[in-house]
């Protein structure tokens, strides 16, 4: 009876074997199949520089350095990665936030990136070190988007908590809250001369999803412009 279980057991090592072999060798042909899958479609588009795998998750928000050397992007994966445009080499990967990232924006002299996150804050990075700089942290929902002034002094961010806000980017103090959006703001961008900033939201009705044009010293409401 021994030598029968023997001879079983012999058997079960066996079988688990060569199915281990079997699934090995489906794996390498799978991964064969999908890179020989991939050639056509990269020689029918010459337009592809490189495309880049690295993030987890969906990618929500890309940004060229002001020199062009550079693109920073910001994920569902909670990080933001920075990446060489020459070749697609991954230069860093700054982590910190605890929910998506949303928005992410180089400062004008490149030496700054500023992200925000659905974990409510706007962070702050340096671009040589990927070291975090500051967290700012006044909003009450998701920072949807964040750009920087002309100038490179302040920050302006939307967010889900239906404001606007402005940031001194030397120490991160809050300026000033703008409000008039009845939803959440998608988007914010300065004017060239970084006396204006204008901001996109969402709605249910064309009252509540317009454009708005706001003074950033005064904070005063300049327009809203429905399309």
């Amino acid at each position: 009876m021994c030598k029968r279980m023997h001879a079983t057991n012999r058997a079960n090592t066996a079988n688990l074997a060569s199915l281990m072999n079997a699934c090995r060798f489906l794996a390498a042909l799978l991964l064969v199949l999908g890179t020989l899958a991939t050639v056509p479609a990269f020689a029918e588009r010459p337009d592809i520089v490189w495309m880049a795998g690295g993030h987890t998750w969906s990618v929500t928000s890309v940004a060229f350095s002001p020199d062009g050397s550079m693109i920073a992007s910001g994920s569902w994966d909670n990080s933001i990665k920075l990446w060489r445009v020459s070749d697609g080499e991954l230069l860093r990967t700054l982590e910190g936030h605890t929910g998506v990232v949303w928005s992410v924006a180089f400062s004008p002299d490149g030496s700054m990136i500023a992200s925000g996150s659905e974990d409510d804050t706007i962070k702050l990075w340096r671009v040589s070190d990927g070291a975090l700089l500051r967290t700012l942290g006044w909003h009450t929902d998701d920072v949807r988007s964040v750009a920087f002034s002309p100038d490179g002094s302040m920050i302006a961010s939307g967010s889900g908590d239906k404001t606007i806000k402005l940031w001194r980017v030397s120490d991160g103090e809050l300026l000033r809250t703008l409000e008039g959006h009845t939803w959440p703001v998608t988007s914010v961008a300065f004017s060239p001369d970084g006396s204006m900033v204008a901001s996109g939201g969402v709605g249910t009705a064309p009252s509540s999803y317009g454009v708005y044009l706001m003074v950033s010293f005064s904070g005063r409401l300049g327009g809203t412009l429905v399309v």
